[in-house]
């Protein structure tokens, strides 16, 4: 069986960004609060929105290019494409800003 590509639909499954970003999103790969808990945040405003994909006009995939793994599922599929290091500084600049230490921070 063939490994699955990189924003391929496989059920549900947990995979990882093989074009993970070690040097922007590391820090907060390790962070203990789930993306669902940021997500509701910005839908609730209390934090500002991600920046927008290059690909397609919504949001960056946060879990994609901040935690390295994504769910087969993921409805934001369509960014989980490699960016650049440039590509990258509004996405790291959002998190250096905005990324929580933990759930409930």
């Amino acid at each position: 069986m063939a490994a699955p590509q990189v924003g391929a639909n496989v059920d549900g499954a947990q995979l990882n960004n093989v074009g993970f970003n070690t040097d922007y999103f590391n820090t907060f790969c390790t962070r203990p609060v789930r993306s669902a808990t940021i997500c509701k945040s910005i839908q609730s405003n209390v934090l500002p929105a991600l920046p927008l994909s290059k690909v397609v006009n919504k949001s960056m995939c946060m879990t994609y290019h901040t935690k390295g793994q994504y769910n087969g599922d993921c409805p934001r599929v369509s960014d989980h494409v490699a960016n650049t290091a440039a590509e990258y500084v509004p996405l790291r600049d959002w998190c250096l800003a905005n990324y929580p230490e933990g759930e409930g921070n």
